[in-house]
């Protein structure tokens, strides 16, 4: 009995001496995340100074991060032998012969032998961390961003100029297209201001008009005012300043760089990235998105007679095997299947052969390729009534699908099987197809190469974009004005004082106001800001700030960043050229 005791205690003292080094769970979790949290910010932000210095980036990244504990078990044995009798002779007769003593010795040993047992216990951690220098990392951070990525960006809600600020290196254009576009937008803001309701809040496209109308870029194309105020958002006037490069004849082109770092530096330099800013704008006033008709053209498959396409279950077996069923009307009915579902870049406009004053949209659409709306043809002269007494001949059953296609293949071809084709036009790259979840959308023009052009970046074309704005940032002479910007978020404020810089950086920011600050690799200190600063960034305009209206877009896009460093991480492929183009045939 006295033997159990002493075994019991002694299990006790184990046991609870493992529950005092039982790790609290949860707490290492959450430090583990916001380690790689800090970890990832910094390593980014670390790689855009980098950038900024003209120095190599390098990548690395947590991986995970194991723990173990191990608990070691020790014990020593101090038998209380006060006599010369083993102790065995002890317990079993007593030191005197008396039980009792024995006993009792016996006891007081096993208590003092239970007491030395002890228990340690040692924690550690095995991180990994992983080097992204191989080939399959750099092919996939040399990759161009696939559309269908972006587009996702920006049906979750990112600014379309955001976007297209990070996501274009350069556009260019027709030299022949510039007066019309300059035209049509200009057609297109005298629109919207005109059927402006007091009140609503701000659309993109108006919030953008209502900036142009307060000439930001005024100062520098025109500081003596002595042109008008359509001459500093002018895309002819960035040609002939240099801030837009012309290709030598024959060829046509003209180039808008999105290349922060060779932003002015006097006072008669040109202005790239201003110039770029203007173009994007201008187009984004147009429509300017990344989206595919949601009613595309399909290829034909085969036809079956109406009366079996009007059938509930034939249709049903149709859609089940993902196939179109799309009437003619020469008595079948085309059996059609999706082609596979694309992206591409899209221009949108209501008809402008419908509207009065809008002829600098139909040249344009002219000029891009887009086949004018037929004009509406006055109605049919009603026929003369029978006479009195003469046999009329039974009517014709009329044909529901008379507005529709003979041939099947024209069918499959239609891009709103719902309806006859619309006045209205979209422009879109040649592999569009489905997928826009848009309602309505109006028919396609097909584009090749030879009037407007978009050049991509990867993710490493990204990081050192961020480091070319923050290059120019950090230049003692650098103007605010030229700082990449976008549109502020507000729908209920516009004009020249709303609009946040894209990206801002700095070598001396106040700690109050840092987000994430990392050192380079010579010990000097970089940060960037919280989305609100105590005093707005240089070049931001002077607005009520909030997290949900910053006045810089910094954090934003650093997690961005993070986000297609994560989709861009791994590619199998080597990086392709990352020209996408946009023109018609």
């Amino acid at each position: 009995m006295v033997y159990q005791k002493a075994l019991m205690l002694l299990a006790v003292l184990v046991g609870c001496a493992a529950c005092q080094y039982s790790p609290d769970m949860l707490d290492r979790t959450l430090a583990y995340n916001r380690a790689v949290a800090n970890s990832t910010n910094q390593v980014l932000l670390l790689n855009v100074v980098r950038a900024s210095e003209r120095l190599p980036t390098y990548y690395t990244r947590l991986e995970g991060d194991a723990s173990s504990l191990a608990l070691s078990p020790n014990a020593s044995l101090n038998l209380p032998l006060g006599n010369a009798h083993s102790f065995e002779n002890d317990l079993n007769t007593g030191a005197t012969g008396a039980l009792t003593s024995g006993t009792t010795k016996g006891v007081t040993s096993l208590a003092g032998l239970a007491g030395v047992f002890g228990l340690s216990a040692s924690e550690s951690n095995l991180i990994t961390l992983q080097t992204l220098d191989d080939q399959k990392y750099q092919n996939g951070m040399m990759t161009a961003v696939p559309l269908k990525n972006i587009q996702a960006f920006q049906d979750e809600g990112y600014q379309r100029d955001l976007l297209f600020m990070m996501f274009f290196s350069s556009i260019a254009i027709s030299g022949r297209l510039m007066t019309s576009i300059d035209e049509a937008v200009a057609t297109r803001c005298e629109e919207i201001e005109k059927n402006a309701a007091p009140g609503a809040g701000m659309s993109f496209s108006r919030q953008a008009c209502a900036y142009i109308g307060t000439g930001p870029y005024r100062r520098l194309f025109d500081p003596a005012g002595s042109h008008p105020a359509a001459y500093s958002f002018s895309l002819k006037t960035c040609r002939d300043t240099g801030g837009a490069i012309a290709d030598d004849a024959p060829k046509d082109m003209v180039h808008f760089a999105n290349a922060p770092a060779r932003e002015s530096r006097d006072t008669d330099d040109p202005h790239p990235v201003v110039c770029f800013q203007i173009l994007l704008d201008d187009l984004l006033i147009l429509g300017l998105e990344i989206g595919a008709p949601q009613n595309a053209p399909a290829e034909l498959v085969d036809t079956v007679p109406d009366a079996v396409a009007q059938d509930a279950k034939f249709r049903t077996q149709m859609i089940q095997q993902n196939l179109l069923v799309r009437e003619t009307s020469a008595g079948v009915a085309a059996i059609c299947r999706k082609k596979p579902e694309n992206t591409g870049y899209t221009l949108n406009f209501t008809n402008p052969t419908r509207r009065q004053g809008a002829s600098a949209l139909s040249n344009l659409m002219t000029q891009l390729g887009a086949t004018p709306a037929p004009a509406p043809q006055p109605p049919a002269p009603p026929s003369p009534a029978p006479k009195p007494g003469a046999n009329t001949a039974p009517s014709a059953p009329s044909n529901p699908f008379a507005n529709y296609p003979a041939e099947p293949q024209k069918a499959c071809q239609q891009t709103n099987p719902a309806m006859p084709e619309s006045g209205d036009t979209v422009l879109a790259t040649e592999t569009d197809t489905e997928g826009n979840p848009q309602n309505n959308l109006p028919k396609v023009v097909k584009l090749t190469t030879d009037k407007v052009m978009f050049s991509t970046r990867s993710f490493q074309g990204m990081i050192y974009y961020l480091g070319e704005i923050l290059r120019y940032e950090e230049f003692k002479g650098a103007d605010p004005v030229n700082f990449p910007r976008v549109l502020g978020r507000n729908p209920a404020v516009g004009g020249n004082h709303y609009y946040e810089v894209l990206f801002y950086g700095s070598s001396n920011m106040d700690s109050e106001d840092t987000a994430v600050a990392v050192r380079d690799d010579a010990g000097k200190s970089f940060a960037i800001p919280k989305p609100c600063m105590r005093q707005p960034p240089p070049g931001a305009g002077p607005t009520a700030c909030s997290s949900e209206y910053p006045d810089n877009e910094s954090l934003q896009l650093l997690n961005f960043v993070n986000q297609i460093w994560g989709l861009q991480k791994e590619s199998v492929n080597s990086p392709a050229s990352p020209l996408v183009v946009v023109s018609p045939q």
